[in-house]
């Protein structure tokens, strides 16, 4: 029993002997063979990257204007302004900016800035809400409409393709706005369902200094007071809209 151990014993130790040698040998041939074949070798090619292939006939390659495109400003005759550059993308940005904000309302149109914010592109007096909504999901086109002080911005990003249809449905969104009757008290109620959310209590804060800060336009408030929105009627948004949207200031 004794003798049959010791024989299991050597043999154990045989084997692993003759498995560590064959490692060796292999890891010993592997580095004398992998660095030659990376230092040198029949199929190797020697030619940097940064010059030409032999036998291959040189092709410039394309390449973008190192100057930014010129910027071209228009007037037209009824004092519009439009500001262009050309683009080498595949997109076109295009945008209505007025110079009308709450610096220009009055006791009576108080909130009227606000309400255009959450009335644009709705219905217009050549289309209704619906049908500006689906134009918009057909052109793949992304709105945005903002309020300020001093100015209202209206913009829209299509394909170039898309482009002449939807500078036609932005420019009929801010210039002919219906302001229907049921669409506005909607937007009233949202206004009021949003101001009492508490995550804006930092920028009604941030307006009530504002009021306080200056004095005149910039005093006006641009987030109104939900309470206080009575006053507005179509009529009243209809008459702010046609009093500031004019030609010098678009």
């Amino acid at each position: 029993m004794r003798r049959g151990a010791q024989l299991l014993r050597q043999g154990f130790l045989q084997a692993s002997r003759s498995l560590h040698t064959s490692k060796s040998c292999h890891a010993e041939n592997t580095s004398a063979t992998f660095p030659s074949w990376l230092s040198s070798g029949p199929q190797r090619v020697n030619t940097p990257l940064t010059h030409p292939l032999p036998g291959l006939a040189n092709i410039q390659g394309l390449s973008g204007p190192n100057e930014p495109p010129p910027t071209e400003v228009t007037t037209l005759s009824n004092g519009v302004r439009i500001v262009s550059e050309a683009s080498m993308g595949a997109t076109a940005s295009m945008g209505l900016y007025v110079n009308s904000g709450s610096i220009y309302e009055t006791a009576q149109t108080t909130g009227a800035t606000a309400l255009l914010e959450c009335l644009a592109f709705k219905a217009t007096k050549h289309r209704d809400t619906l049908r500006v909504m689906k134009e918009v999901e057909l052109l793949g086109a992304n709105i945005a409409a903002n309020g300020s002080r001093e100015q209202m911005s209206y913009t829209i990003d299509c394909l170039r393709s898309q482009m002449p249809a939807a500078l036609e449905l932005l420019c009929d969104c801010v210039i002919n706005p219906a302001f229907l009757n049921h669409e506005l008290e909607e937007q009233k109620v949202r206004l009021a369902f949003l101001l009492a959310n508490p995550e804006v209590q930092l920028t009604i804060l941030t307006e009530l200094l504002l009021r306080e800060a200056y004095q005149g336009g910039l005093s006006y408030p641009l987030i109104p007071d939900p309470q206080n929105l009575h006053h507005i009627t179509p009529q009243v948004m209809t008459d702010f809209v046609t009093r500031n949207y004019t030609g010098k200031r678009l």
